[in-house]
């Protein structure tokens, strides 16, 4: 029996891929798990708050400064064809950052003011540019996806958040102000040193074609016409806490939330990023060859469920005395913020584990209109709480119960689509 599991393991497939990306990242999420002890008994709430604003911007940059054409490096039938889009990802990205880098020079000091955070007024600038490494770390990934360079994938998150911790603990150590941001920064140019060996540039620069660059952009506009709009309302949602909370509140305040909330999300997320990543190209396969993705979509979220539930109901029962004991007395708010946010986190992790499904069947204005409900959703609650003088807690309780729905009606539309999907696949008489 034994034999057996070992077998399927190790011959290819998708479980196969999924232990090799789901290992690269659970060493790289378990990394700054592992360091954050530590780091809080080095820097106090208020740089963890600078380093929440910061560290959002150099994301959503990372995220969106490609236009979204990095998803459709998976896509073209040619390799010569990925490596044009590869291409068009990098030059987009590239052009965006260094626009932002100079219109930031220009609204960093008033930033600075209004978020009550002078270092911003040198920082924001330099977002930007960390912004840029950080896209092409995401985009060369998902070049490495299509080869189904697994392994590499999973080394080099274990790079970038090795390299991010090992940064912020040694400037700790060293009592370097604002250590814990400069480490941050300096860790996501590291993410980019291994894959200068594991891509053939002068394969892909051989392969350039001004047309094909023009005709590709134009086939996967669907991308930056729906997919990236759909994504930088998501990212609004999720990140204008960053804005919000210190205006509201404090950047105290705002170090507690994000501690909270980057340790609650982390220890599952990266089984939903490797199922994800995994799940795109098996499921772009499976379209291919059976015509539908209907049974693969159902096998995995029946597993999925198993392996988080019990994780996010031992979270919600033990987030207040894991923080206290984990992190010090003085970050007991956290675990209350943490507990608080723990149905939230359930429904978004199931759903975005799954989401790549609206790119597959290129659906992408679902995730535009979940997306647009999201930050109305968020928008109004933050003027709730402005107007009414609502306590943190009680944002909190409201901000994590509405956003439980929405991602959960997502999921129920992404579960509608495939099986709308099937149906018309076997109408057609497509289905294999």
């Amino acid at each position: 029996m034994v034999n057996k599991i070992i077998g399927k393991i190790k011959k290819p497939g998708f479980l196969q891929d999924t232990l090799i990306l789901m290992s690269g990242t659970t060493v790289a999420q378990l990394i700054p798990i592992l360091a954050s002890p530590i780091l809080t008994r080095l820097f106090g709430a208020e740089e963890f708050g600078l380093l929440s604003i910061v560290s959002s911007i150099v994301f959503f940059l990372g995220a969106l400064s490609a236009l979204k054409y990095e998803l459709a490096i998976v896509l073209p039938h040619k390799d010569s064809d990925a490596d044009n889009v590869y291409a068009l990802s990098v030059f987009t990205s590239f052009v965006v950052n260094i626009s932002l880098f100079v219109i930031f020079i220009f609204i960093a000091r008033p930033t600075a003011r209004l978020l009550k955070a002078d270092a911003l007024t040198w920082m924001l600038p330099w977002t930007a540019v960390v912004g840029f490494f950080l896209a092409l770390f995401n985009i060369t990934n998902y070049y490495l996806l299509r080869q189904k360079a697994f392994k590499n994938v999973a080394a080099n998150k274990i790079t970038r958040t090795l390299s991010t911790a090992l940064l912020q603990i040694g400037m700790g150590l060293a009592k370097i102000k604002y250590g814990l941001v400069y480490g941050f920064g300096m860790g996501q140019l590291a993410g980019n040193s291994l894959n200068f060996f594991r891509i053939s540039y002068k394969k892909i620069i051989n392969n350039l074609s001004l047309v094909k660059l023009i005709a590709l952009s134009r086939r996967y506009k669907k991308f930056p016409r729906v997919s990236f709009p759909a994504n930088v309302l998501y990212r609004l949602s999720v990140e204008t806490y960053n804005i919000i909370l210190p205006i509201l509140y404090d950047m105290k305040i705002l170090g507690f939330y994000y501690l909270a909330y980057r340790m609650t999300i982390a220890p599952i997320t990266f089984i939903g990023q490797a199922i994800s990543d995994a799940y795109l190209k098996r499921a772009s396969d499976e379209l291919k060859q059976k015509g539908h993705l209907k049974d693969l979509f159902k096998q995995l979220v029946y597993k999925v469920l198993a392996v988080s539930l019990p994780i996010y109901v031992l979270m919600f029962l033990l987030a207040v005395p894991i923080f206290t004991i984990v992190f010090g007395k003085a970050w007991y708010e956290s675990g209350l913020y943490a507990k608080i946010l723990t149905p939230w986190l359930f429904f978004r992790f199931i759903y975005f584990t799954f989401a790549q499904t609206y790119t597959i069947l290129e659906k992408l204005n679902y995730t535009f209109i979940i997306q647009s409900i999201n930050l109305t959703f968020s928008v109004i609650v933050f003027a709730l709480a402005y107007f009414l003088q609502w306590p943190m807690l009680t944002w909190v309780t409201v901000f994590s119960a509405g956003m439980s729905l929405i991602y959960l009606g997502g999921f129920l539309a992404i579960v509608y689509l495939v099986n709308k999907q099937y149906k018309q696949a076997q109408k057609k008489g497509i289905v294999r």
